[in-house]
């Protein structure tokens, strides 16, 4: 099947690849099981705790100062044409680009950021990662903050459409969405880390394929 023929040209093209077979779906929580005693055993032997998220903690306590109103500040934003050809500028060479979208992922949108993605790799030769935010925060946001300072973020901020007030607080989930991509761009850019900030508006689709235009036109690294 397609599982097969991806593992196989993963081996031919000399990745490691383990293959786990599983009796069915409902076996996939044992592998959940599995997997994270093998997390707790690793980091037993490292020293460390891998389920501490001391990154993705303060990423949090950004949001919540954008959301009291403190006057920190914010990264410049780039426009949509030129933000691939910085990123690839910014980017290292062993490193790679992640591209965190803030948006309402819709299948369009998906569609439009997966070419992104591909683009991206096909003009800069590095590894690309996409991550949907906010949620991405409670996964590789530690990566992204904690880990190596190896990568570059295109970080894309769309408009909602429509808002709706948060029963109890003093602000929308319109605005508590803005403060979490301004938090999250505010705790990359003070670790040091090269950001480029792109606001989309409430044409997400158009905003993306405007940068994997801007990507298209760049030399690949082959033509370099």
């Amino acid at each position: 099947g397609d599982a097969a023929t991806l593992a196989e040209s993963l081996r031919e093209a000399g990745q490691p690849v383990v293959t786990i077979d599983v009796d069915g779906p409902l076996a996939l929580g044992a592998e959940f099981v599995r997997w994270e005693i093998a997390t707790a055993v690793a980091g037993f032997i490292l020293g460390i705790n891998p389920f501490d998220e001391p990154n993705v903690q303060e990423a949090k306590d950004a949001t919540n100062a954008v959301l009291k109103g403190d006057d920190a500040p914010r990264p410049a934003t780039t426009d949509a044409a030129s933000a691939a050809s910085r990123a690839a500028e910014l980017a290292s060479p062993d490193g790679y680009i992640a591209i965190l979208a803030y948006v309402d992922a819709t299948d369009d949108v998906r569609a439009a950021l997966a070419q992104l993605r591909t683009d991206l790799w096909r003009q800069t030769g590095r590894a690309v990662t996409l991550g949907i935010g906010p949620r991405y925060l409670h996964s590789t946001g530690q990566l992204h903050k904690g880990g190596p300072a190896d990568g570059t973020f295109l970080l894309l901020v769309g408009t909602p459409e429509h808002d709706l007030p948060i029963p109890g607080a003093n602000y929308s989930f319109g605005e508590l969405f803005a403060a979490q991509s301004a938090g999250d761009a505010a705790t990359l850019a003070k670790h040091g880390l090269p950001l480029v900030l792109v606001g989309l508006g409430t044409d997400v689709r158009a905003g993306v394929q405007a940068i994997a235009a801007g990507a298209r036109s760049q030399p690949t690294p082959a033509d370099d």
